[in-house]
Order: structure tokens, then C-alpha cells, then sequence
């Protein structure tokens, strides 16, 4: 506990650093920006409507951050910091550190048993895995696929069959509806050998478009949708819907241009229009692409001086949607500003899909409190426990799409606390 608090205070002051660097950044862009009209007295007064905008919408945020941990103090405990947290929040960061240990003495998840049972059969744990199969992707195909990347920063491969590797995409489906029934995230859904097998495929897809090994960065996940009526975009496992990247230019890409990494996302229903496809903007469509300075470079979108408007820093115009069949692998360099659509009321199948990030071998990864990148080899070799300190990471890693506070509700995934 002593060590966890210790990471816990490390982090904070981290996460206090950057906020007080992206801060002297605001102000700058603020200041440069004025400077640069100052002959336009309207303009100068509009920046400074803009930047008091800012100012009120973040001072109510944390005035209503802080109010929301009073008021739920009652239903949190406390580690020997004073650090508040939920009980499935504890629980949650002991799985990501200690894994199945973690939970209660006989508790069912920390079975092969439960999982299968959960399944139905489709799908299997702890069962022979082999890293040898390899896609053959044609060199015709593979200049294609690298064609895309370099045009837009996006590309879309259609072409594997699936079903020679083991993977049955309607069986995953299948099992992320039951566990959703069962009240577990769809992340869990890496908790089983057909999950890993995919992963595995994209491998033999993902190295030539870079042309180097790569690994699996920890930061996998996954995603259901519902139906507009019930769609509520703060559970776990729900869309990320706000125009974002996933990482900045140079943590993306060499200085050319050339990607360091690829993220992945591949749904395993089909992703229609209605049902909620992926949205990307080319990079010709974003003038803050290569920007990593720029104060809207990691805030393509930014919420508006009212609860119904948006400042977009992008070209919107050139947005489109990649509606994609079932097993489609849609890829992108970090920095692409992509997001996902809710699913309509229309759509008879929510969309659910998975995600991952592949990244050169030769360039630093992330570092987490848990499980680290991985070699194709080594996911053959994760057993249940290992299983369940990814799929709990990538909960806390995605946190702040899941909340606005500083804890999960204790409600947040019924059976953990079972």
C-alpha cells in the first residue's frame, strides 16, 4: 500500500505539472493571439470574450469537481494519503497491480469456469495458443495499405478471412452481449483466447505497413454501443464521441512523417451509419497535424461558452465517416483526429468493436502500473490473472471518457464487488 501511495503522489504532482504547463500555454496562445490584432479592436475584444469563457467554464468545473468528492465522501475509503476512492475503484487499482489476488477469497471471476460459462461455449480460456501463423499480406496489397496511411494518416484492409485463424467475429460479438447482460464492461472480453488470436492476426498486418516489428501497447479496449434511447456515454465500454487523437505528432511519427506506431480499430459487428462507424478527418483537412506546440494540437475539439456549442479546430468539412463491414481493420498515425458516432434508434445491431495500438520496437512505449507492451510471442502466454489486470487497466487508463469525478460509482461494475 505503501508503494501504491507513493505512485499515487508521483502521478499527481505529474498530473499537477502538466496542468500548469498546458496552462502557461493557453495563456500564451491568449496573449500572441491578441498581439496579433491588436489593430482590430473587435477581434481583440472576441479573444478576450473567448479567454474569460475559458476561465468561467474551468473554474465551475473544479468548483463542481470539488463540491461532487464532499458530497460523496460517505461512499468512498480512504488509503493512507487521504486519496478518496470508490470501493470498485480500490478494487479496480489492486486487480491492475495484483490481479485475480486481488479479489475476494472464492470469488467466481477468478475462475476459468465462470468465463466460459459466461460464453456459452463459443468462446474459450486458458486454451493452446500459437503465435506462429502468420497473414500473408501481398506485397500489391501491402503498397496499397502504405499508400493510404501516407495519403490521409488513415487506412482501411477488408481482406482477412478471419475464420482461418480461429477467430469467430460473431462469437466475440456474441460474448460481449453476454457479458454487458452480466454487467461487465466489454473490455472483459480479453479475458478470453479468441480476443488474443485476433490481436495476433493484426500483427502480421500492422509490421509491413511499418515496415519494422512492432508490440502491443497495455492500452487495449474495447467497445458497445446502445441504442440512442438507452445510450448513456459515461458507462464503461461506451463511444469515445468527442473529436480527439490519441497521441501528439511526435509521439506519433518521426520528424518525415513516418508513423512510430498505428491505432487500431476493428469492430466485430458491422459499423454502419446508424449503428455508430468510426469518423476520421484526413490530415490535408487539419492545419494542426504536425503542430505539437500549437495550444489546439491536443484539443482539435473544445466545448463552447454554452452547453450546446463547440469550437472546432479542424476542417469539419472534410470529416468522413469509414461505415466497415464486420473484421475490417481500420488504422491510423496517433495524431489523426478521429472519433466515434452514437448508434441511432434506426440500427437493429449496436456496433462493437475493439482497439489496440501496435508500436515500433525500437521507440519508447507507455509505462503503466501494470501489465507492459507486449511481444506476439509473450500474449500466448497470459494466463487468467494477467488477463484481468488488462482488461481492469484499460478501464482506469480510459477513465476520464467513463467519468467527470474523481471516482467510479460504486455501481459502476456490479459483479466485481459480487
Amino acid at each position: 500500500m505503501k508503494i501504491f501511495t507513493k505512485i499515487k503522489y508521483q502521478l499527481k504532482r505529474e498530473g499537477w505539472a502538466k496542468q500548469n504547463m498546458i496552462r502557461d500555454r493557453e495563456e500564451r496562445w491568449a496573449l500572441e493571439s491578441i498581439l496579433e490584432c491588436c489593430d482590430d479592436p473587435i477581434k481583440v475584444a472576441g479573444l478576450v470574450r473567448l479567454r474569460l469563457g475559458h476561465l468561467d467554464r474551468r473554474a465551475k468545473r473544479e468548483t463542481g469537481e470539488a463540491k461532487h468528492a464532499q458530497e460523496d465522501r460517505k461512499d468512498t475509503v480512504s488509503t493512507n494519503k487521504g486519496e478518496q476512492f470508490t470501493e470498485v475503484e480500490t478494487l479496480l487499482r489492486s486487480i491492475v497491480t495484483d490481479g485475480s489476488e486481488a479479489l475476494r477469497a472464492g470469488h467466481p471471476a477468478a475462475t476459468v469456469d465462470y468465463w466460459e460459462a459466461l460464453a456459452a461455449g463459443r468462446l474459450h480460456l486458458g486454451g493452446s495458443q500459437d503465435a506462429s501463423q502468420e497473414v500473408a499480406i501481398p506485397q500489391s496489397e501491402r503498397e496499397s495499405l502504405q499508400a493510404q496511411l501516407g495519403q490521409g494518416g488513415y487506412l482501411q484492409c477488408s481482406t482477412i478471412a478471419w475464420g482461418a485463424y480461429g477467430v469467430d467475429l460473431e462469437a466475440i460479438a456474441a460474448t460481449m452481449e453476454a457479458l454487458k447482460q452480466a454487467g461487465w464492461p466489454p473490455g472483459f472480453i480479453f479475458m478470453y483466447d479468441e480476443a488474443w488470436a485476433l490481436a495476433r492476426v493484426l500483427w502480421g498486418v500492422v509490421q509491413p505497413v511499418l515496415g519494422h516489428e512492432v508490440e502491443l501497447e497495455p492500452s487495449l479496449t474495447a467497445f458497445q454501443l446502445s441504442t440512442s434511447q438507452e445510450n448513456d456515454t459515461k458507462t464503461i465500454g461506451k463511444n469515445f464521441g468527442w473529436p480527439h487523437r490519441d497521441y501528439n505528432f511526435s509521439e506519433s511519427n518521426y520528424a518525415d512523417g513516418t508513423p512510430k506506431c498505428l491505432s487500431i480499430w476493428l469492430p466485430v459487428t458491422d459499423a454502419t451509419l446508424d449503428n455508430g462507424c468510426m469518423y476520421v478527418v484526413p490530415k490535408e483537412f487539419d492545419p494542426e497535424y504536425e503542430l505539437d506546440g500549437s495550444y489546439g494540437h491536443m484539443r482539435p475539439a473544445i466545448e463552447g461558452s454554452d452547453s450546446l456549442s463547440t469550437e472546432l479546430r479542424f476542417g469539419f468539412q472534410g470529416s468522413r465517416a469509414l461505415p466497415a463491414p464486420a473484421g475490417t481493420v481500420l488504422a491510423w498515425h496517433g495524431n489523426l483526429v478521429h472519433w466515434g458516432s452514437p448508434c441511432h434508434c434506426t440500427a437493429s445491431t449496436p456496433r462493437a468493436s475493439l482497439a489496440f495500438t501496435f508500436r515500433r520496437s525500437d521507440v519508447e512505449s507507455m509505462h503503466t502500473k501494470g501489465p507492459q507492451k507486449m511481444k506476439k510471442s509473450e500474449t500466448c502466454e497470459l494466463n487468467l490473472s494477467q488477463r484481468l489486470q488488462l482488461a481492469c487497466q484499460s478501464i482506469m487508463l480510459y477513465k476520464s471518457w467513463y467519468t467527470s469525478q474523481p471516482s467510479f460509482d460504486v455501481d459502476a461494475i456490479p459483479p466485481l464487488l459480487a
